[in-house]
């Protein structure tokens, strides 16, 4: 996971071993699966890929919170006769019709937490700021501007510019 500044960038490669399962991707009858969800965005998306390999960047503001991705195979045209040497001894001899959106494999699941609490705070700068009013005794509240301008009695910026100012334990 890589960060840009209004992206977040995933790189996920997925190692399954199923040649017939690959060579029913590799015929074009099935595709690699990644879902992305969500839950407090409601993003939902759905990435194919031939390649056992996923670059997926999405916008910082699709998401917060948790994300989850799942990975699966699943056909892309109607398979008749799909069986698979690696299956089950209970499925052995068997072989089955597959309709595409059909599930060939369930490959695995991560989640990742956004840390977007951080990227929110940094846009406080985006409509309010913190000014010396070099003649004022009590702070002041300008609201008329672009932005908020919070005006403190000089001794009081100064030991806001000296102890809060910049350390991000503070913001």
């Amino acid at each position: 996971v890589s960060k840009t500044a209004g992206k977040y960038n995933f790189e996920v490669s997925l190692d399954m071993q199923n040649a017939d399962i690959y060579n029913q991707i590799k015929n074009g009858n099935a595709s690699h699966v990644c879902e992305v969800e969500c839950s407090r965005t409601l993003l939902r998306k759905c990435y194919f890929s031939s390649k056992p390999h996923f670059k997926i960047e999405i916008e910082k503001t699709l998401l917060a919170e948790r994300v989850s991705f799942q990975f699966s195979v699943v056909a892309l045209k109607e398979i008749k006769g799909y069986s698979n040497s690696q299956c089950h001894e209970d499925y052995a001899g068997y072989s089955f019709d597959l309709d595409p959106g059909d599930l060939l494999a369930f490959i695995g699941q991560f989640t990742y937490d956004v840390d977007i609490k951080y990227d929110k705070l940094k846009s406080v700068g985006s409509f309010m700021q913190i000014t010396e009013g070099k003649m004022d005794k009590m702070p002041r509240f300008l609201l008329g501007g672009d932005k908020i301008d919070i005006k403190l009695p000089t001794e009081l910026y100064n030991m806001y510019r000296e102890s809060i100012m910049g350390n991000r334990q503070f913001s």
